[in-house]
């Protein structure tokens, strides 16, 4: 059988760590069919005061949509639609049933999913993905890094790559901690620092791409990084040498 889709647009709203924006689509095309709404996340981003806001959001739309169901996508693992962990929002979220807050709070029916692999999904129905064989992988990249795994046009959820963990600390995490070193300096930072014999630090590589810059040992190469960013030892170092870690202020 055929899929049955909404004869009107149907709401969707996106949950991140700084706003919540919203706007009608047209699921034929793919495509928004209003200007979308974007509103603040509000602090702490508890699952009630981020429904004010989704709440606040569909009003604006209530003409266009009728009484269409509403996809929202949030930054979190969803499963059957529960929130199984919290990025970037109160971790109150974890394990909440967010279809079921929303259901209620809007009046009507919804979904939730986790927001890379709602554009993953959207991707593969509208774009480059469509029809393509293989796997494909998407990363998202706002205040969080999302990532979403098609195979053959199916999507495999939750792959959530943004909270792998890099010599114990999630991904997420050096990426702020480099973000910061970068606003701190005023400058691109060095993230990568490789081995030489085992003797510790010997080369420092711009993420930039140019020619590194060598260097003695670990507190030089604190030094060339602003003494604000987390470094990693690439590739592992033998027993005794250890990654660059921050320097306390």
């Amino acid at each position: 059988m055929g899929e049955t889709r909404p004869s009107r647009p149907v709401l969707g709203i996106d949950i991140g760590g700084t706003g919540v924006k919203g706007a009608p689509v047209d699921l034929t095309t793919g495509e928004l069919v209003a200007d979308r709404v974007k509103i603040k996340t509000p602090k702490p981003a508890t699952p009630d005061a981020v429904a004010d806001v989704v709440e606040e959001i569909a009003g604006r739309f209530a003409d266009s949509i009728g009484d269409s169901p509403i996809g929202i996508a949030i930054p979190a693992v969803c499963q059957r639609g529960v929130a199984r962990s919290a990025a970037n929002i109160d971790p109150a979220w974890v394990d909440t049933d967010v279809d079921a807050l929303f259901t209620e709070r809007l009046g009507r029916p919804v979904h939730v999913v986790n927001d890379a692999d709602a554009a993953g999904v959207a991707e593969g129905r509208y774009g480059v993905a469509r029809d393509v064989q293989g796997l494909v992988i998407l990363t998202t990249l706002g205040t969080g890094i999302g990532s979403a795994f098609l195979l053959d046009g199916k999507l495999m959820p939750n792959s959530e790559l943004g909270h792998l963990e890099i010599d114990g600390h999630d991904v997420e995490a050096v990426d702020r901690a480099y973000a910061e070193a970068v606003a701190t300096t005023g400058k691109p930072t060095a993230i990568v620092a490789r081995t030489r014999k085992g003797a510790g630090i010997e080369w420092v590589e711009n993420t930039n791409g140019a020619h590194g810059k060598p260097v003695e040992n670990s507190d030089e190469a604190i030094r060339e990084l602003g003494g604000r960013t987390q470094i990693r030892v690439t590739p592992p170092a033998p027993e005794g040498a250890s990654a660059v870690r921050p320097r306390a202020e």
